[in-house]
């Protein structure tokens, strides 16, 4: 089985700095994206060191078996210690959502409000749900009017790596087959662009980068107002 990929990452249209991260390391079999949390310190740290812990460790598995569970526990230790060395009142925090293929099966690690996908057969399923007060709420209500809600809770997370332990990362283990697209992306991309608009411009794309392109352009002319960042994978 082969797999195609592209990412990409960009501040947006609005933000100043950056604070979103990309990893895209086909010879780990490893993907993942990254956002700094907003209201501490160093989201830009905290992205960038996340997916060089995930990087590493993964790379450490020399037998190709990884425990992604625990893989996000080290990293959530080590970020949480780091963080307080750097700003002791607060710390730092990001959101991670990772993807690990291995031979026909596939894994995902997920932390935060960033988002995973697949596409098979035109049918495009979320794999991922979103950590936020809101989403908590809802997902234990039939219905919450978003008038009825606090508008801070849309994007209060309720987990992330950096917070206190321990962590309760949600893993996904499904197989995969050739013609599978996955799709990893930061809530930069979610808040501009509708769901039937990522299906249907990651559905056109004939490959990997023309699906991040279109995806990353598109959020871009919808002004963009966080940074963004796009993961397109492609099982051949």
């Amino acid at each position: 089985m082969k797999i195609l990929s592209y990412g990409e990452t960009h501040r947006g249209r609005v933000r100043a700095h950056n604070e979103d991260a990309v990893l895209v390391r086909g010879d780990l079999g490893l993907f993942a994206v990254a956002d700094g949390v907003g209201g501490l310190p160093d989201g830009d740290y905290a992205s960038e060191r996340a997916l060089e812990l995930l990087a590493a460790k993964v790379g450490e598995a020399a037998d190709g078996a990884v425990d992604l569970e625990a893989v996000l526990a080290g990293i959530n230790r080590s970020i949480l210690l780091e963080g307080h060395r750097r700003h002791p009142r607060v710390g730092i925090a990001t959101t991670l959502t990772c993807l690990l293929v291995r031979n026909e099966r596939v894994w995902i690690g997920h932390l935060g409000d960033s988002m995973a996908w697949r596409l098979r057969d035109n049918h495009l399923r979320t794999l991922t749900t979103e950590h936020t007060v809101a989403a908590e709420i809802q997902g234990r209500r039939e219905s919450v009017p978003s008038e009825t809600m606090p508008g801070h809770y849309y994007h209060t997370l309720t987990r992330c790596i950096g917070e206190s332990e321990p962590t309760a990362p949600e893993i996904i283990a499904m197989e995969t087959a050739s013609r599978d697209r996955f799709l990893l992306a930061s809530d930069g991309l979610t808040k501009v662009i509708r769901r039937q608009e990522i299906h249907a411009l990651f559905h056109a794309a004939s490959s990997p980068e023309d699906a991040t392109r279109a995806l990353m352009k598109k959020a871009l002319a919808m002004g963009a107002p966080d940074n963004v960042s796009v993961v397109s994978l492609f099982v051949a």
